[in-house]
């Protein structure tokens, strides 16, 4: 069943004539209805599979307004902002990026005016709205904006003590890596590669190896547009084979890609051999593959 965007609206209206405690019971449950499918929605949009995220899309699609309605219930009442998280992360992907940045300001803006004490709880999502407003800003090439705000969250962060030492370290990776980004899109080779160098070193300490894939892509990059082409070839093949271990087919896909654009780039044999062997395949299926328009 599916709360259509014109109840709210006729239900304030229905409802201006009711005593408080009746109308604050309904808006309670209205809230709470959206917080429980915003966790719902959430995890679909964040799955590998492809169909589950669209999914997950269509459905934000069809309650996007009572969605909102109920974030603004919570901002109202000091309470979480997960629906704001599932908003995003659906904006996002649609690459709505003005929208989710004027969205994470409203957001982040509001979380500064909670009761002081309600900051040890959502200190957390005050750091993870930041990076979405950097996330924002990189893709809307505002790069100094972008950085600023990351290394504004890896400083609140590191302040944090309602959390544990996973996630604090997990996100202070996360804000590393992206801070690499911002130093990559500028071309500050040296700069993104020690953002990337400090993100990859939490990562291996706190053995999350699913994420070090990613890192390990990005330093391959680095590597290939400063024509250290040993260094970019090693970064890839382990972001790839971390990928394979994972079943991650999409980003062992734009792996796989970037190693092409590196044969191409370097007609190195030795990168096909090592690149098939990891796949299970032969050097010229890859040969033809990186070579074929």
């Amino acid at each position: 069943m599916s709360i259509q965007p014109t109840l709210p609206f006729f239900l304030r209206s229905k409802l201006a004539g009711w005593d408080e405690a009746a109308r604050s019971g309904l808006r309670q449950a209205f809230k709470q209805h959206y917080l429980g499918l915003a966790g719902s929605y959430q995890n679909l949009l964040e799955s590998k599979q492809a169909n589950e995220r669209q999914l997950g899309i269509f459905l934000v699609r069809q309650e996007y307004e009572n969605l909102s309605a109920a974030l603004q219930l919570c901002l109202e009442s000091y309470d979480t902002v997960k629906i704001y998280f599932c908003l995003f992360r659906y904006l996002y992907l649609n690459q709505n990026f003005a929208l989710a940045l004027e969205q994470t300001e409203t957001v982040y803006q509001a979380l500064q005016h909670y009761p002081t004490s309600h900051k040890e709880t959502v200190g957390f999502d005050i750091s993870m709205t930041l990076n979405r407003l950097a996330m924002c800003a990189l893709e809307l090439q505002d790069y100094e904006r972008a950085r600023a705000a990351y290394l504004e969250a890896i400083e609140l962060t590191k302040t944090l003590t309602g959390i544990s030492e996973q996630q604090r370290n997990s996100s202070i990776a996360s804000t590393y890596h992206q801070l690499g980004r911002v130093a990559q899109e500028l071309r500050e080779f040296e700069e993104a590669r020690r953002n990337y160098q400090l993100a990859l070193q939490i990562y291996i300490e706190f053995n999350d190896r699913y994420s070090q894939a990613s890192t390990l892509n990005q330093l391959g990059l680095v590597a290939r547009d400063t024509e250290n082409f040993e260094e970019a070839l090693n970064c890839f093949l382990q972001a790839l084979q971390i990928f394979a271990q994972f079943e991650d087919g999409h980003n062992g896909a734009i792996v796989l890609r970037n190693l092409g654009e590196l044969y191409i780039q370097t007609q190195d044999e030795n990168l096909l051999t090592a690149a098939a062997n990891l796949l299970g395949t032969t050097p010229d299926h890859l040969r033809q593959m990186f070579t074929t328009p």
